[in-house]
């Protein structure tokens, strides 16, 4: 269940109260007081609010299944949270260990394949599926390797991004829409093409739980 009710002293651009949703309070009550989680846009609606306590993170995906039923418009919702997943996808290439990057054409950047979670996957599921889209690949996942990274996408929004360790000797195809090309990189490459020092603190830690592992 989720609480409905609307928010004190504060309107949607329409004039009207502005709609409140509880998110993470599973009995009934008649008054909360916590903090803005998340802000639906509605298109040609009432905008909507998601509130929970200050020290509960929810992600999108958590979020978004239990307002859809009652949000029968279109919106767009501006969450504190997200949540994305991805791979590290490595190969031994004339005896030297090369990892895949991609360049996205939205961002015009370079980065591992990943996507956003949905609904009802795991996360290697996620991962997996942003693989076979972005590059057409199957993949299988190392044991032992996940890594979190937190980013700052927007001033009131935090991103999480699980990465994975995976191989594939798949044929590379990529998708037109999301991917401009794609590159098999070594380790000492790798900053010319990732200009985080996170994100290339995560292949190092890919390449030494290769060798650590004889994988």
């Amino acid at each position: 269940m989720i609480n409905i009710g609307y928010a004190d002293k504060l309107s949607s651009p329409s004039g009207r109260p502005l709609r409140a949703y509880v998110y993470g309070v599973r009995y009934p009550i008649r008054r909360y007081v916590g903090s803005i989680i998340a802000y639906g846009k509605a298109e040609g609606g009432d905008d909507f609010i998601v509130v929970a306590d200050k020290k509960l993170i929810a992600y999108d995906v958590n979020i978004i299944p239990l307002i859809e039923r009652y949000e029968k418009g279109k919106y767009v919702l501006h969450t504190s949270y997200e949540k994305s997943c991805g791979a590290i996808i490595y190969r031994r290439i004339d005896n030297e260990i090369k990892f895949l990057l991609v360049k996205q054409r939205l961002s015009n950047s370079w980065s591992f394949p990943k996507g956003h979670i949905v609904y009802g996957e795991s996360e290697q599921e996620t991962a997996a599926r942003e693989v076979r889209e972005e590059v057409g690949m199957s993949i299988s996942f190392e044991h032992g390797f996940r890594i979190e990274q937190f980013y700052q996408i927007r001033p009131s929004t935090v991103k999480k991004v699980v990465i994975f360790l995976a191989k594939s000797d798949d044929e590379i195809t990529i998708d037109n829409d999301e991917i401009v090309s794609y590159a098999w990189v070594d380790e000492n490459s790798v900053p010319k093409y990732l200009h985080k020092k996170d994100a290339v603190y995560v292949i190092k830690r890919a390449k030494n739980h290769i060798i650590k592992n004889n994988l």
